[in-house]
């Protein structure tokens, strides 16, 4: 039995797999698991603290009409800002998902590669490109109204319109890519009988293909909803009087206006609407899971129809000057050494930089190692787990990082980095775990039932085996939670840590005082830290499988 996953047949399984051993003992494996354990139980403990924490002031006094009217109607221009965003988003998402998976053209790559952006890119500096295009003293007021703020008409960005335009263009490449991955793994036997059959191109589409690719449009447009619903950055910056969402309400509540008790009733309907959200998201994506099929060569054609061209041309120029642009904005500005040069030596700028560091590569840590004690915790059970355990990860993506922070302020008075790095991960840890769970899930049962059996102890498969076969995943794991940290302003604006500054957070501030070409210049810097990192993560997944395998099987 082979334990390795090694192609030669002088590779000797079991003896290969423990080769995978190293330097390790056994109370180094033990400390490492007890670390590990001991991580995934304070984090599990201060989520549900928190948590309960920003709920309890719910209840310390009658809930009145008109707070129950304070609560409907932000909840309502939340729903409704969400369902706009996602509109937009899928409006621009599957026609893309079409030319990218049946389509070739000059740009494919680059079209492709967008699909990184809502990932490795954050809200607050799509917010920067934004305002440096669309705003009062942005490019379109001085290529179209010559620079002139008084007489120029630019209100778009400040307003509704603004805010679901940028949340939809910010978003859409998770449709595309979704759907664009579906779409090359469809089954093409229905498609093939209905064309012998007589039907034409848009009947099979209709009544074929667009059936084929529903549950994978739901999950990512679902996805995409609850991105949008917890949007608190782009409202903060972008909302005019009347427009403002939950999180942004409980932002307010609490820092504005000490009102702990509206801020936990809206923190409460909020986290009571995602829960629903998230069970309906898990239910979608196991659904689109079982309806995409194995992978195919897909033979990609031409442009030929000129009614196809249009509406490709249309495409690409709406995803220029809604998504490019912005995004080429900040980049021009942040490298403009004038901009860059005397903020990158300000001291406030290195301690921001130093901040970031630190604490991200604390959060992506405690993330890693708590998603790893879970997985191995899952995997290793000779049963299915109970409901709460399948519950614990999808329960932190419910809940956003300010009604986190909302509880994390009621219990602790005055907070530290260590609390922001506490109440970060507890919300990151899922991430991690979903992100590294199918490369642990890759082992082979009867491997994992083998290593049990030949193992001298758990801990030792468990090195042995499951760690090795996912380094890829818990490297790349390690990275996400690295820039996702990187990138929250949320929960440190809501904490309001004194003498703590982030990248994120210094960055708002440059653009909240417009100081457009420093905040581009610190986001151009948060984004090349979180490249790094990606870099740096890739290397070492790619270094340790290939040397791995050849140790092993020499």
């Amino acid at each position: 039995m082979k334990l390795c996953g090694c192609s030669r047949s002088n590779c000797n399984g079991l003896p290969a797999a423990r080769a995978r051993r190293g330097t390790l003992t056994a109370a180094g494996r033990g400390a490492f698991a007890i670390i590990a354990c001991a991580a995934l139980v304070v984090l599990t403990l201060c989520f549900f603290a928190a948590l309960a924490a920003s709920f309890t002031s719910v209840f310390t006094r009658a809930v009145s009409v008109a707070s129950l009217r304070d609560v409907v109607r932000p909840a309502l221009w939340t729903l409704k800002q969400a369902f706009f965003s996602t509109l937009i988003a899928c409006a621009v998402g599957f026609p893309a998902s079409f030319f990218l998976s049946q389509r070739n053209f000059a740009g494919r790559r680059l079209l492709s590669a967008l699909s990184a952006v809502p990932l490795a890119f954050p809200a607050l500096l799509l917010a920067v490109g934004f305002v440096a295009v669309f705003g009062r003293g942005g490019v379109v007021n001085a290529v179209f109204f010559g620079g002139t703020v008084g007489g120029a008409k630019t209100t778009f960005l400040y307003s509704f319109y603004g805010i679901i335009t940028a949340q939809g263009f910010y978003n859409f490449p998770l449709i595309m890519k979704s759907c664009a991955d579906a779409w090359e793994r469809l089954p093409r036997d229905e498609k093939n009988a209905a064309v012998m059959l007589g039907a034409g191109k848009a009947r099979v589409f209709v009544t074929i293909t667009l059936f084929q690719l529903l549950p994978t449009i739901l999950w990512s447009c679902a996805l995409v909803f609850l991105f949008c619903y917890f949007s608190f950055i782009l409202v903060l910056l972008f909302g005019a009087v009347g427009t403002t969402t939950l999180e942004v309400e409980i932002f307010y509540a609490l820092r504005s206006a000490s009102n702990a008790h509206k801020a936990a009733m809206l923190a409460l309907v909020e986290t009571a609407i995602a829960l629903l959200l998230v069970c309906a998201l898990e239910k979608l994506q196991k659904n689109s899971q079982k309806s995409r099929g194995q992978a195919v060569t897909v033979e990609r054609v031409n442009m030929q129809h000129p009614l196809e061209k249009t509406a490709f041309a249309l495409l690409v120029c709406l995803i220029f000057v809604f998504l490019l642009l912005p995004l080429a904005s900040v980049a021009v500005k942040g490298l403009n050494p004038r901009a860059a040069l005397p903020l990158v030596t300000s001291a406030g700028f290195l301690r921001a930089f130093g901040t970031t560091v630190f604490v991200s590569s604390a959060c992506a840590l405690l993330c890693a190692a708590s998603a790893c004690a879970f997985c191995c915790l899952l995997l290793l059970r000779n049963k299915k787990p109970p409901a709460f355990l399948r519950l614990l990860p999808v329960l932190p993506l419910a809940v956003s990082s300010i009604a986190l922070g909302l509880g994390a302020v009621i219990l602790v008075r005055r907070g530290n980095a260590a609390l922001y790095v506490l109440a970060r991960a507890a919300l990151a840890w899922p991430l991690a775990f979903k992100q590294m769970f199918p490369y642990f899930e890759r082992v082979p049962l009867d491997a994992r039932k083998a290593s049990l059996l030949f193992s001298p102890s758990k801990l030792y498969a468990i090195f042995a085996v499951l760690l090795p076969s996912a380094r890829r995943g818990i490297a790349s794991a390690c990275a996400l939670c690295f820039a996702a940290c990187a990138a929250d302003a949320s929960l440190p604006l809501m904490l309001a840590l004194s003498r703590f500054d982030t990248l994120a957070l210094y960055t708002y501030r440059l653009a909240g005082s417009y100081r457009l070409d420093q905040a581009c210049a610190s986001g151009t810097a948060l984004i090349a830290l979180s490249a790094l990192v990606f870099a740096l993560a890739d290397l070492f997944a790619r270094g340790g499988g290939g040397g791995a395998r050849r140790r092993h099987c020499s």
